[in-house]
């Protein structure tokens, strides 16, 4: 299969089941141990190349890793004051009366930012699906798409606990 995000998903099923169908171990029953083993590891690997390749996450992945790209954490100044308004919220929950206007407009504001986030990462994934990039720009593609990834998780994992406060409030 190609190197990209967007895959023909009806060719992927296709190449799937044709390997499935030629590499299933019941038809090794009546084979030799040595056999039938092999079997069980290549339909393991067809099963998993297959899981890989109809989640655009596992595919991101595998191909950051293979750029040795994927683990790096970056952090940018928008993050860092995002982290310190939520930090501050949290503060201001516990003075005032009614805290739902604040606790609302954040995870409104943080639900856009997922969303922008979300598109950041189609555009990436088209950049990259397009191949016009030489190796050292489609190494910059993935490395934007590290950070748009890890972007979108910090503002996930907040959004997550901003719901866990209004919960502990009383405003879920």
């Amino acid at each position: 299969m190609p190197r990209r995000f967007a895959q023909d998903r009806a060719a992927l099923q296709k190449r799937f089941l044709d390997l499935s169908r030629a590499l299933h171990p019941d038809r090794f029953a009546r084979a030799p141990e040595g056999v039938r083993q092999a079997s069980l590891e290549r339909m393991g690997l067809v099963n998993e190349a297959y899981r890989l390749l109809t989640d655009r996450n596992a595919v991101r992945d595998y191909l950051l890793a293979e750029a040795g790209i994927a683990g790096k954490p970056v952090r940018s100044m928008d993050d860092l004051e995002l982290a310190e308004r939520w930090f501050e919220l949290q503060e201001q929950v516990m003075e005032l009366d009614d805290p739902r206007e604040p606790v609302e407009k954040f995870a409104g504001e943080l639900q856009l930012l997922i969303v922008s986030s979300q598109e950041r990462m189609q555009e990436l994934e088209k950049k990259f699906d397009a191949g016009e990039e030489s190796g050292s720009e489609a190494a910059e593609t993935l490395r934007e798409m590290s950070a748009a990834a890890q972007r979108g998780n910090t503002l996930r994992s907040m959004l997550r606990d901003v719901e866990r406060l209004k919960a502990r409030v009383g405003l879920g």
